[in-house]
């Protein structure tokens, strides 16, 4: 016997973007009595992997619309949303009537037959609650979509932020080749001269060793983080050529800090939790006291000593409450909904504070950023060019050209460093208005595969919940 399967493809990458599992295929029947099938893959569904962003500078808006269209997490985001649809269907359909057949008595002429229809009817508004419940999941579906595109958005801008650090890192690494070239080339000069010794030469050399070994290691980085983005949108192989605005300082818009904080995802999910809990109380309370089933039937009885007849059967059972009540369900529906309402308080409560603090931070982290950048550096700039002609006329020395090159550098790491905090402390920010976890690090976000297979693991957890409901 064939395999049921040939093959499946399977897309995962990693790094802090967002690349989920493509599970498209072509769906082809086998030569076998049995309805197995082979998966081949599909040509169409390959191509829809791979989206290739301009050759061109490449900017965070760009970014983060080639990472929405990526096919495979719209094919998910529609599955899920799908699941939700199918499962307000499943909770809108009716109880199926039973029919019942019996026969009492072996002879022909002392036979009782009856035959009944019965039917539970639902009195008690247990199918109208089990809609609610289920129209609640389907709203709350959106929001969670809402938050995942929140979340996509945020890698995204963190990925970008990782390619523009290490394309400033390069710049500065080749700002320090430059300088080192021409240190090593004044001292050249001045050895060739007889003016200082060798050693000193060869102490000029080393350096210049070393800053080309670090634009190597930038170099490597930055190639690093740039399929690291380019992944976003299923690309191995990024094309754009850099980006844009690498070095300017994030931009917070204080006025719609409020409105975006009361309209974000985790808030629209609590106020949703609130509404599930009450629809899960309703349908746990209407499920109380059990379902009444009528039924209506015929009986024939057929007796030796007179003729034989048949009579029409109505019935009506009735469950008694004695013993259960539902009382754990209804109890712990309640309470349910008493936690959603406190979770809904704290959680706007918490995202104030942090928005707060963060907004602080932010303000001194770019006090600190245009200090480095606009007095400190342009002296040390100043300071070097000096130190250098006045090495070239013999009036500094070696160690002392040295000094003034690292202290440059040093100043360069710092104002680099500033605005990788500005830049994180405004994807922190952006985190608590996206609504997403408090505690998480956005420059560090979780791998791709991770993400989408949280994503695709919960839209299977859906299926098979539904296929196990019952009207």
């Amino acid at each position: 016997m064939r395999g049921i399967f040939a093959y499946l493809p399977l897309v995962t990458t990693t790094l802090i973007g967002v690349v989920p599992m493509a599970l498209n295929a072509q769906v082809v029947p086998i030569d076998n009595p049995n309805p197995a099938f082979e998966i081949q893959p599909s040509a169409q569904a390959v191509d829809q992997m791979v989206t290739v962003e301009p050759k061109a500078p490449l900017s965070l808006a760009d970014a983060l619309k080639q990472a929405e269209n990526y096919t495979p997490i719209k094919n998910m985001l529609a599955t899920r949303q799908q699941i939700r649809e199918a499962e307000l269907l499943q909770s809108g359909l009716r109880i199926n009537p039973e029919l019942s057949v019996s026969s009492l008595g072996l002879k022909s002429n002392q036979q009782e037959q009856s035959f009944a229809v019965n039917q539970r009817l639902d009195v008690f508004g247990v199918r109208s609650a089990k809609q609610q419940l289920a129209q609640a999941r389907l709203d709350t579906e959106s929001v969670q979509q809402s938050q995942y595109q929140a979340r996509l958005k945020l890698m995204v801008m963190a990925a970008y932020r990782q390619v523009a650090i290490a394309e400033q890192r390069l710049d500065l690494a080749h700002q320090q080749q430059l300088l080192s070239q021409q240190s090593v080339l004044v001292t050249k000069r001045r050895f060739e001269a007889g003016r200082i010794a060798e050693v000193e030469l060869t102490r000029m050399q080393i350096s210049q060793l070393q800053a080309d070994s670090e634009a190597k290691n930038a170099q490597n980085a930055l190639n690093i983080a740039r399929q690291n983005l380019s992944r976003y949108w299923g690309n191995p192989s990024p094309a754009f050529t850099k980006t844009s605005s690498p070095s300017a300082w994030p931009a917070i818009n204080r006025a719609e800090l409020t409105q975006r904080l009361a309209d974000n995802p985790s808030q629209q999910l609590a106020k949703r939790a609130v509404i599930e809990s009450d629809a899960q109380l309703k349908l746990a309370e209407s499920q109380a006291y059990g379902m009444p089933t009528v039924s209506v039937g015929m009986r024939r009885v057929a007796d030796p000593t007179a003729q034989t007849y048949s009579q029409v059967t109505v019935g009506l059972s009735v469950p008694i409450p004695i013993f259960s009540r539902n009382q754990g369900a209804v109890a712990a529906a309640r309470s349910g909904q008493l936690l959603a309402k406190q979770q809904l308080q704290m959680t706007r409560l918490q995202r104030e504070q942090t928005l707060s603090r963060l907004i602080a931070q932010a303000d001194n982290q770019s006090e600190r950023y245009q200090s480095i950048l606009n007095q400190q550096l342009p002296q040390a700039r100043t300071v070097q060019k000096k130190m250098l002609l006045g090495f070239e006329e013999g009036k500094f020395g070696v160690l002392e050209v040295q000094q003034s090159q690292r202290d440059l550098l040093q100043l360069e790491q710092s104002a680099q460093t500033a605005l990788t905090e500005g830049w994180q402390t405004a994807l922190q920010i952006e985190a608590v208005l996206s609504g997403l976890a408090l505690d998480a690090d956005p420059a560090s976000p979780v791998l791709p595969d991770t993400l989408n297979t949280s994503l695709l693991n919960e839209g299977m957890a859906d299926a098979a919940s539904l296929s196990g409901a019952t009207p």
